[in-house]
């Protein structure tokens, strides 16, 4: 029995990665054939993660991707501007996001909105702290639409 449980308990925790970001909120704004989402996604403290265009090209850039129904379109995806920062022992100077990170993403509705219909997206993105990356990160969510 102890070894069915310890099995059960390491298989679980080799599939549940360390996230270091949450999506705060979302705000949808729907105007004539276009939908407006807002996402607030929180950066845990002491943590940055990598901008959309790093200079370096050994980190991961951040990635938002939507998977969308033939009656929408994506049109634009705007990241805030990124931050400086530099690492611990290091003399380049990275480009990242920290804290609230509010991302806003364009929608071209075709041929209308359906109802009730929930939106499945992926953050992907590389974490660091002060003094070291880690490995990259995908992050689901879902954007309920009324």
């Amino acid at each position: 029995m102890f070894v069915r449980v310890f099995m059960v308990v390491l298989i679980t925790a080799l599939f549940q990665q360390k996230q270091w970001v949450a999506v705060q909120s979302v705000q949808t704004t729907l105007e004539n054939d276009r939908l407006m989402i807002e996402i607030d996604l929180d950066v845990m403290e002491g943590y940055h993660i990598q901008a959309t265009d790093p200079e370096d090209p050994y980190l991961v850039a951040t990635r938002l991707y939507l998977d969308l129904p033939e009656a929408l379109s994506l049109q634009q995806i705007d990241f805030p501007p990124a931050k400086a920062f530099q690492l611990e022992g290091s003399e380049d100077v990275m480009r990242v996001y920290s804290g609230i990170v509010s991302v806003k993403l364009l929608v071209e509705i075709k041929g209308g909105l359906p109802e009730n219909q929930i939106l499945s997206g992926t953050l992907e993105y590389q974490a660091c702290d002060t003094a070291k990356c880690y490995y990259p990160r995908r992050l689901d969510f879902e954007i309920p639409l009324k």
